[in-house]
């Protein structure tokens, strides 16, 4: 397990050092970029070779190639990506032609039949560029060449060269390892408030050192990772990322490397399940018996929130999480499953609607979790999503007087303790789905459920269903149960009359300010 803490550089000289630092380092990963990516050259010739024509060390050069690796697999994830993302749009492309051909041969007119046939021509010239983009994407690909502007392709496009090669010259990574001494990097030295920096030999070989390091966040930790790593026994590494930000000031990043604590809560004993949505986080509390005991609702970024308030939201929303799972002593259930997936999913709820999903707070949602989770001891548990906001809908939700995605939170949460879901409504109604889908496994039987009310049962019309005390609402000619919300839970009449309490989990006032922000 690793964390990363941060500082501003303040020394006035912090320019004049590590401004020629910093260009080094970038011809130097230039040329091995070059050198090992483009002509595909033994990484050991290669390191020599860039050691004696930009005076590195050999630990500087494994930081350059550190750092490369980095930026390659990052282009190589996104080529992936989007090839995927072509292929999904084709195959739904290419549906739609087909729909609108059926649509065509039932038209009663031609001024209906034309309209649709030019809609299908237009669809099948997206065809086209579609399938032309999918085939240079997969060449890329199959080419194994990389394409990466250091610096970014965005500030070269606009012109502002300066720009670009401050950016392009503003990066220093030093990677180090536990055997480099009670520091854990031999290239670079911090005691407290300065930091000590090993040149380049081209640049003189020496220490050079900035005064004014201090970390506003995490300063005590890292002065007692110094303290044990004057044990040889316990020492840990300590890797470095200097870089010019674009107020101009330099920052210093350092990672730490740490043991993984022990477990201090296990998903046997309850859950706490989340099903993440465009703008908030459906949360189920689960004991043991894989009953709901609780749940409510924490704000989560939209997209287009700008990055340093999606952070804080996505900050303030793990603490939450986390802190309430500890107070139970439960794990923490949370769906397995990529960002185009879990848009795809979002599609039945509207395509704007599904547009709104952030994938930047997406992934650093899961990131953060696993972080914090693996800091405090807490057990994550990922489990496949399928069915579950069917299940969910069909099942419980009703019954459970719970909206749609608290539904799916609970049926993630069970399945994370190991429940199986029977092909059953909690409210009695009896549950029908395609024959051809009956012999196949349990989780597949749930495609294409359909509800249908049970022969001979009445509902009567003034029945509370929802546990928050909210009526059953009729819009549009269609009775359906208002969704249920964490600040309302009332209670939940039973099949005997009588009707359990439930009452909102209480976090310290940590879950409280998240909830009252999401409503």
């Amino acid at each position: 397990m690793s964390r990363t803490f941060c500082a501003v550089i303040r020394d006035e000289r912090a320019d004049l050092v590590l401004a020629p630092y910093g260009e080094t380092m970038a011809d130097a990963r230039h040329d091995a970029f070059k050198q090992i990516h483009v002509l595909h050259r033994d990484v050991a010739v290669v390191k020599k070779e860039i050691q004696r024509a930009h005076g590195l060390t050999g630990r500087q050069f494994n930081g350059v190639r550190f750092d490369l690796d980095q930026a390659v697999n990052g282009w190589d994830g996104t080529i992936k990506f989007r090839v995927q993302n072509l292929k999904d749009a084709i195959e739904a492309t290419e549906e739609r032609i087909a729909s609108f051909g059926r649509q065509m041969e039932k038209a009663k007119t031609e001024k209906r039949r034309a309209s649709l046939k030019f809609k299908q021509v237009g669809k099948k010239q997206r065809l086209d560029v579609l399938r032309g983009e999918l085939k240079v994407a997969e060449g890329e690909l199959l080419l194994g060449r990389p394409r990466i502007c250091f610096g970014g392709r965005e500030l070269l496009r606009e012109g502002r060269l300066w720009e670009w090669h401050d950016r392009r010259n503003g990066r220093i990574f030093l990677v180090g390892a536990k055997n480099e001494g009670p520091h854990g990097n031999q290239s670079v030295h911090w005691d407290g408030s300065s930091l000590r920096l090993r040149m380049p030999n081209s640049l003189g070989g020496k220490f050079e050192t900035l005064k004014g390091v201090e970390f506003r966040y995490g300063q005590a930790e890292l002065e007692a990772v110094l303290k044990r790593n004057e044990n040889k026994r316990t020492r840990v590494s300590l890797t470095w990322l200097i870089f010019r930000a674009d107020d101009g000031l330099w920052h210093a990043h350092v990672t730490v490397s740490e043991p993984v604590p022990d477990l201090v809560t296990d998903v046997r004993h309850g859950v706490v399940a989340v099903d993440l949505n465009v703008d908030h986080l459906a949360v189920v509390l689960i004991d043991y018996w894989g009953n709901p005991v609780g749940r409510l609702k924490l704000a989560f970024p939209v997209a287009g929130t700008p990055d340093g308030e999606a952070a804080v939201m996505i900050g303030d929303a793990v603490r939450a999480l986390c802190l309430l799972a500890r107070s139970r002593f439960y794990g923490i259930a949370v769906e397995d499953l990529d960002f185009a997936k879990k848009k795809a999913g979002l599609r039945e709820y509207g395509a704007a609607h599904a547009r709104r999903l952030s994938g930047f707070a997406y992934a650093k949602f899961f990131e953060v979790l696993a972080a914090r989770c693996g800091r405090d001891g807490i057990d994550l548990a990922k489990v496949n999503p399928a069915y579950t906001s069917v299940i969910g809908k069909n099942k419980y939700a009703r019954a459970r007087a719970m909206s749609a995605h608290h539904a799916a939170a609970l049926v993630i949460g069970r399945r994370a303790m190991g429940y199986n879901e029977s092909f059953v409504a909690m409210d009695g109604a009896i549950l029908t789905g395609p024959a051809r889908n009956r012999p196949r496994t349990e989780w597949r039987r749930w495609r294409g459920v359909r509800r249908r009310p049970r022969e001979g049962a009445q509902v009567p019309e003034d029945l509370n269903t929802a546990g928050s005390g909210v009526r059953a609402a009729r819009k549009g000619g269609r009775k359906r149960p208002a969704t249920a919300t964490a600040g309302g839970a009332r209670g939940l009449a039973s099949a005997s009359g009588r009707r359990t309490r439930s009452v909102p989990p209480q976090v310290g006032g940590a879950v409280a300010p998240a909830a009252e922000r999401s409503t």
